[in-house]
């Protein structure tokens, strides 16, 4: 899967719950969506332990690359993951 594609559905969806929360809807399928989603980008996030060969660690763990088998990273990346991370956590477990 790619990140990249994950992080822009992801804000898609926090906009989608935001705008069916002030209808007064339901999104209980909607979080469970995004419940999923959060934690697929939690786990695709560089770290440490994931960073294992990386020549300067220091420089890559807190990023996201598009995908796992391609560990560029860039700018837009990291913002779209991150966006739909915080927007997403703020939905689902409040600010």
């Amino acid at each position: 899967p790619r990140n990249t594609a994950t992080a822009g559905l992801g804000e898609a969806l926090n906009a989608a719950i935001a705008i069916k929360l002030k209808r007064g809807e339901d999104v209980t399928y909607e979080k469970a969506v995004l419940r999923d989603l959060v934690s697929f980008l939690q786990r695709a996030q560089w770290t440490e332990a994931s960073c294992f060969a990386c020549r300067k660690p220091q420089l890559v763990v807190g990023g996201f690359s598009q995908m796992l088998a391609a560990p560029d990273i860039r700018i837009d990346y990291v913002q779209h993951a991150m966006s739909a991370v915080g927007q997403g956590g703020k939905l689902l477990f409040g600010s």
